[in-house]
């Protein structure tokens, strides 16, 4: 059985894959389980900015694989927008594909999880198209979700995951959970309202049937607010940890410190900059009221101050690291977007138009 609006024939999966910088240590390891995989057919590997180009080491070691390997260079790195954008758009087009599978350049598929994604699409689908997100081992809040700890993601009037509300809930269970065992609820599916590219498998039709990331949204929130517009045009979002993944290389934000990212030392503007400003935007989707938003906006900057001053010792380094937040408030808030010229992304050579576009994207067919 295939998705909806899928003719009925054999499942075929094209995985896309984007990748950037020193990390074919990563990629390697990612391919070498693909491999292993025979419901996948095609890969389609974004090279945005990769050092060496992806498709000199895919022809040195994978001349021989009996994956139809093909190299999208982006000529520079575009962001994980711009390159899962171009990666999407092409395996959309294989005919000869039933399903996509999205990935990063260091998810290492776990042996049996690409069946269990076929297979519970299977027994899930009904009159709606479905999209599974397989767990991601060590994504903590998404193993706090399936446990029933976290209600939702994305809750409505929040800003940066703060919600005024939650100071009072979470003392409240806190006091009721005292000394008790706390119920907890596991389910190993459960339908969620956004998710990350990593672990995304969805019938071609249901890829296509929106529109591919957005790239100006450069890195950051471009997952979100893709997968928000593939529930808004109806499709079922469900994570699963049925089919698991491993991440290879640890998060920025979640590599060992419990600092708050936005106001981290040490941690680079840019990544900080695109981070605030598409969070901000992916949560104005989900806001209805204006006045319970300006509240918990207000809170959280003024603990957000708080925060830094007690991280930096001082007012002027408060202001300095609280610096890329503001821009990307003010920013989502003006609903400008693309890239920023003071906020260069690695690889990226720095310009003075934000708005400048990356170059058209070259395709090559390393493999088969």
């Amino acid at each position: 059985m295939t998705g909806i609006g899928e003719p009925d024939m054999p499942i075929r999966i094209a995985v896309v894959v984007v990748t950037y910088g020193e990390r074919w240590h990563l990629l390697r390891q990612v391919l070498d389980a693909l491999e292993a995989e025979p419901l996948v057919s095609r890969v389609v590997v974004v090279d945005n900015g990769a050092t060496p180009p992806i498709e000199d080491l895919i022809l040195g070691e994978r001349s021989h694989s009996r994956l139809a390997i093909e190299v999208i260079g982006m000529g520079r790195n575009s962001g994980s927008a711009g390159g899962y954008a171009a990666g999407i758009a092409r395996a959309g087009g294989y005919s000869d594909c039933t399903h996509l599978f999205l990935l990063d350049d260091d998810n290492r598929p776990d042996p049996g999880c690409i069946e269990s994604l076929v297979r519970i699409e299977a027994l899930v689908r009904r009159d709606r198209p479905v999209v599974l997100s397989a767990l991601r081992r060590g994504r903590v809040e998404y193993e706090r979700l399936l446990r029933g700890e976290i209600l939702r993601q994305i809750r409505p009037n929040s800003f940066l995951g703060f919600h005024i509300a939650d100071l009072v809930t979470r003392s409240w269970r806190r006091i009721a959970r005292a000394g008790r065992a706390p119920e907890r609820h596991a389910s190993h599916l459960m339908e969620i309202s956004v998710a990350p590219y990593g672990g995304l498998f969805m019938a071609r039709s249901v890829a296509c049937s929106v529109e591919p990331p957005r790239a100006d949204f450069i890195l950051y929130g471009d997952d979100h607010d893709y997968t928000a517009r593939l529930v808004e045009s109806g499709a079922r979002l469900l994570l699963t940890d049925l089919a698991t993944l491993q991440d290879l290389d640890a998060s920025w934000n979640e590599a060992g410190s419990r600092a708050n990212p936005w106001i981290r030392p040490g941690a680079p503007a840019w990544r900080a900059y695109y981070a605030v400003r598409n969070r901000v935007l992916v949560e104005r989707r989900f806001v209805d009221s204006s006045l319970g938003y300006r509240i918990n906006r207000a809170a959280y900057l003024l603990l957000l101050f708080v925060l830094a001053l007690k991280a930096h010792r001082s007012f002027g380094g408060a202001r300095r690291a609280l610096a890329p937040l503001r821009d990307g408030v003010a920013d989502a808030e003006a609903q400008r977007l693309g890239e920023r010229s003071d906020y260069p992304i690695p690889g990226t050579a720095k310009s003075s138009a934000p708005s400048e576009r990356a170059p058209e994207p070259r395709l090559a067919e390393v493999s088969r």
